[in-house]
């Protein structure tokens, strides 16, 4: 019953010869202070009623419980005295101080506070241990995915005798994978003759310039080489998604269908940088055009000059300008021509897309692989850290898509919040 409806079943006789305004005022204030420190007691042993519950612990329940019964019988006890007398005689039996009661209650209350705090802490260690689980379940998940990755990258496809009626993605993969290698090793011969120029060349420096990300995000010197091939690729991937590579002499591939590439990647792809040099590649209209706009883009006069401003050096490093250098960049340039042809031999309804990530956004094992996570080739499988959320730093190498297939692309990492979107050219 409420304290209303107590009231309300025997008021104060006005006859009674105990009555003074002051004295039922007081009985009044004492009775409603000695309810209210009943009920938080009864909230508070309920609250540690509850929380022995899980993890099971009789002895607790069982004190909680004897409490909740001795408050309940105080308040009845309460209930049945008012109702035989609801104006005593304050002199012979006082009642409880107001102050007492409540300070009484503000114990209790504060009992309850510390056990929902001990409730808050126990969920606490259940969500940290089901996270614990979650993430080893997710680790042994990647090791499985990675031994997957494995098989496949020892069984790459192979490229001979490709017809296009047999073609799907990991052809595609196949011919990513050559051009990475091809752009790797020129990679490597540009790290060689930056150290044998007259001066040398500041390799850290040189990372920094070639991709202002890598200024900050690189942890480790050998990690330069992820800075110089990110520079490379992307120079060499740039308007991969035109037909054309936006370039006017390569405007007649605007108007070739899949086959027409085909056939065109048919050509060139067991082409070699022998053959590029000594005599061009006969039949593929536009190469040699493609191969200098690119070798501008990627090195550039100034670069060059840099590089082989000594006879000397230039000897020292296996040669002139026009032999191993040459050698190296006319193979990435073979390599990307093939792939951006066999990227156009997919119809329409599978939908090729190129695609690299902003710096900022989230690492996704969908659609990344963490490029330190080995120095193989490029593959398609689960990479990147190994707990807690990590994001890009930049693009090593871009990633494709076809049809339903993810080819990943190859990032590196940075250990820092944020997540933006992938973006898909």
């Amino acid at each position: 019953q409420t304290l209303s409806s107590l009231l309300a079943q025997s008021p104060p006789s006005p006859s009674s010869p105990h009555e003074s305004p002051s004295s039922s005022s007081a009985i009044a204030e004492s009775l409603i202070a000695e309810l209210f420190a009943i009920v938080s007691a009864i909230k508070a042993s309920y609250a540690e009623l509850q929380l022995a519950q899980n993890p099971f612990d009789p002895a607790s329940i069982h004190s909680a419980d004897l409490a909740i019964v001795a408050e309940l019988r105080r308040a009845s006890d309460l209930k049945y005295s008012y109702l035989a007398d609801p104006d005593p005689d304050p002199n012979p039996n006082p009642n409880p101080s107001p102050l007492l009661s409540l300070l009484r209650e503000q114990r209790n209350l504060l009992r309850t506070y510390e056990v929902t705090s001990k409730q808050l802490e126990s969920d606490l260690d259940s969500l940290d241990s089901r996270l614990r689980a979650l993430r080893s379940d997710l680790s042994d998940l990647a090791h499985a995915n990675r031994a997957l990755e494995s098989r496949l990258r020892g069984q790459p496809r192979s490229l001979a005798g490709l017809h296009l009626s047999g073609l799907d993605p990991t052809h595609l993969l196949a011919a990513l994978r050559g051009a990475v290698s091809a752009v790797k090793s020129f990679v490597r011969l540009m790290a060689r003759r930056m150290e044998r120029a007259a001066p040398p060349w500041d390799l850290d420096a040189a990372a920094r310039s070639a991709h202002p990300a890598a200024a900050a995000a690189l942890r480790h010197p050998r990690h330069r080489s992820f800075a110089f091939v990110s520079y490379v690729c992307h120079r060499m991937f740039s308007d991969f998604h035109h037909r054309d590579f936006n370039l006017k002499p390569l405007a007649e591939r605007r108007a070739w269908d899949r086959r027409r590439f085909f056939r065109e990647f048919s050509h060139v792809r067991s082409a070699t940088a022998r053959q590029v040099l000594d005599g061009g590649l006969v039949g593929s209209p536009g190469f040699d055009q493609f191969r200098r706009a690119k070798y501008a883009s990627v090195v550039g006069p100034k670069m060059e000059a840099a590089l082989f401003s000594s006879s000397a050096a230039a000897a020292a490093a296996g040669g002139s300008p026009e032999t191993e250098w040459a050698v190296g960049f006319a193979e990435v340039a073979i390599r990307v021509w093939a792939l951006h042809c066999l990227f156009y031999s997919f119809g329409e309804e599978m939908g090729p897309a190129i695609f690299q990530v902003r710096r900022g956004s989230r690492f996704s094992h969908v659609y990344m692989e963490n490029v330190e996570r080995d120095h193989g080739p490029v593959g398609v499988g689960i990479g990147g850290p190994g707990g807690g959320p990590a994001t890009v730093a930049f693009t090593v190498v871009p990633g494709f898509r076809v049809g339903k297939t993810i080819i990943q692309c190859r990032v590196y990492l940075e250990s820092c919040e944020g997540e933006r979107t992938v973006v898909i050219s």
